[in-house]
C-alpha cells in the first residue's frame, strides 16, 4: 500500500531569508563615495522576498507589502517580492526597483528530489523609455541566476533531507518494511509538501541501512 507523508511547508520556509530581509545581488563600484550607506555609496543591487523594496530612502514608507514571498500551493511553490538597484547611468536617474514573481516545480529522479525555478518575471516602477534600454538586460542577468542560484540550492538541499528523515523516522516505526526508491514521488499541497512511496517488505531482523 502506498505510503503518505505530510510536511508542513514551514519547516522548508525557514531556509530562505525571511520575507522583508534585503539580500546584496551585486555591488558595483563606489560611485558615490561621500553618502554614508553602503547601498547610497556603491552600485548595488538588492533583492527582497514578501516586499516590494525601493531604492531611494524616501520611497521606503510606501513599500509594499507581498507577504508570503513563499508560497506552497497544489503542484508548485509561488515567488515573489522585490528589487531595488543604485546604478550610474547616462541621461536617467541611478535608482531602480521593480518586482520580480516565479514558480517552482519538483520532480524526483531515482530517490532525489530536484526542483527547478521557472517563469521568471520582472516588473518596473519607472518609465517606459528606462525599460527599453539595456538595463533591463543588465538586471535580469544579475537577478535571475541569483534567485535560481539561491532557491534552488537551499530547498533542494532543505527537500532531499527532509524526505531522507521522513523516510528513517517511518522505517524505525515499521522495521519489516523500507520504500522502494524508484517509488519516491513528491508532491506540493496547500502549505504542505507531501511525500508518497511504495514500501517493500524485509526481514523483520534485518538492519536498517536506509533506503534501497
Amino acid at each position: 500500500m502506498k505510503q503518505k507523508i505530510e510536511i508542513p511547508f514551514a519547516h522548508l520556509r525557514a531556509f530562505l531569508p525571511e520575507d522583508g530581509k534585503r539580500v546584496v545581488v551585486w555591488r558595483g563600484e563606489e560611485k558615490w563615495p561621500r553618502n554614508k550607506k553602503a547601498f547610497e555609496k556603491r552600485e548595488t543591487l538588492e533583492i527582497a522576498f514578501g516586499l516590494g523594496i525601493r531604492a531611494r530612502e524616501e520611497d521606503r514608507d510606501s513599500q509594499k507589502g507581498l507577504s508570503p514571498g513563499i508560497r506552497c500551493r497544489p503542484g508548485r511553490l509561488v515567488i515573489r517580492g522585490g528589487w531595488a538597484a543604485h546604478k550610474a547611468t547616462s541621461g536617467h536617474p541611478d535608482y531602480f526597483d521593480g518586482t520580480f514573481s516565479a514558480s517552482v516545480e519538483a520532480r524526483v529522479t531515482n530517490g532525489t528530489v530536484k526542483l527547478k525555478v521557472k517563469d521568471l518575471k520582472l516588473t518596473w516602477n519607472t518609465s517606459l523609455v528606462v525599460k527599453i534600454v539595456d538595463l533591463y538586460n543588465i538586471f535580469r542577468r544579475l537577478i535571475f541566476p541569483f534567485i535560481e542560484k539561491l532557491v534552488e540550492k537551499k530547498l533542494n538541499q532543505a527537500v532531499n533531507k527532509t524526505v531522507k528523515s521522513a523516510i528513517k523516522k517511518f522505517m524505525v516505526r515499521n522495521p519489516g518494511l523500507k520504500p522502494i526508491v524508484r517509488s519516491i514521488a513528491l508532491k506540493f499541497g496547500h502549505d504542505t509538501v507531501v511525500i508518497y512511496f511504495e514500501p517493500l517488505k524485509i526481514p523483520t531482523n534485518a538492519a536498517l541501512t536506509g533506503v534501497s
